[in-house]
């Protein structure tokens, strides 16, 4: 870790901002962070708090003889997201032999960060995977993913009067990486490729479906006593990103004729938005 930065130091740091790689690699269709609502560009018109508000529930009356019917007094909540969450990354190279003998790895420091940065807000987004309420979770946490655990999960969704199989694509699975080789082993994932071979770099693998809805296998799902996978609305979760992310190195600091300093930090906000919009399977830690 570097020691603090003097003011007079920090006068004489020059930033270097790439934009395009760290804001690519945080924002990549990949991510399952873009999965669910961003209201990033809120954050910036509004300072660092997003009321989100939900629609109310419609009620279908009927008409009487006389064409009479009353009228429903809708009410609306609110949920307050707020920008409270300070990440950062901090190298000091303490000679600077060694990081130019390192430069590919130091080049690609951007993209390498704004990859970090991304993990981390995965692992603070799918935290609130905890706090879904519909019905009980599926699963013991004792076993492994299942076709009874995805279809329990489904059914529960479905009887919650979410859309699932109308609008699969509102919809996303995510189950920790530890239970890759059991879903893989059941044939269910639809792999598809994308592109052809020495077109663009080669063909890719599209993001796997199951049932026809996005699956994603991430290190950071949320861990108790068990793993808590999650199959969610995109609207279940919410998150903001302040628009300036930060990135910058500095050399030649005085006292530190022989250092380079690399810094990346992002200032964010995650928030359960619905609680009765996803459901827990719940797997061995």
């Amino acid at each position: 870790m570097a020691t603090e930065v003097t003011n007079t130091e920090n006068a004489t740091i020059i930033p270097e901002h790439w934009p395009r790689e760290i804001i690519s690699a945080l924002y990549t269709d990949n991510s399952l962070f873009q999965r669910f609502l961003n209201k990033t560009q809120n954050v910036a018109e509004n300072g660092r708090k997003v009321n989100i508000q939900l629609a109310p529930s419609l009620e279908v009356k009927t008409v009487g003889a006389d064409g009479a019917v009353a009228a429903q007094a809708p009410t609306t909540t609110e949920v307050e997201l707020e920008v409270d969450t300070h990440e950062a990354i901090l190298l000091e190279w303490l000679n600077s032999t060694k990081q130019q003998s390192m430069s590919e790895w130091w080049n690609k420091l951007p993209s390498d960060s704004g990859e970090a940065l991304r993990e981390k807000m995965e692992n603070k987004i799918l935290a609130h995977g905890s706090e879904f309420t519909t019905n009980a979770a599926v699963g013991d946490g004792a076993g492994h993913a299942d076709e009874d655990m995805f279809t329990a999960m489904i059914g529960t969704l479905l009887r919650a009067k979410l859309p699932i199989l109308r609008s699969p694509d509102m919809f996303t699975w995510a189950f920790t990486d530890l239970e890759y080789e059991y879903v893989r082993r059941m044939k269910v994932l639809d792999y598809q490729v994308t592109g052809q071979a020495g077109q663009a770099g080669g063909a890719q693998i599209a993001i796997p479906r199951l049932y026809n809805i996005p699956f994603f296998f991430s290190s950071e799902v949320e861990t108790d006593t068990y793993k808590q996978n999650i199959l969610a609305h995109r609207e279940a979760l919410a998150t903001a990103v302040q628009q300036d992310i930060r990135l910058e190195t500095a050399s030649g600091l005085p006292n530190r004729k022989l250092t380079r300093l690399f810094s990346a930090d992002v200032l964010y906000g995650t928030k359960l938005v619905s609680a009765v919009r996803g459901v827990r399977g719940l797997t061995a830690a």
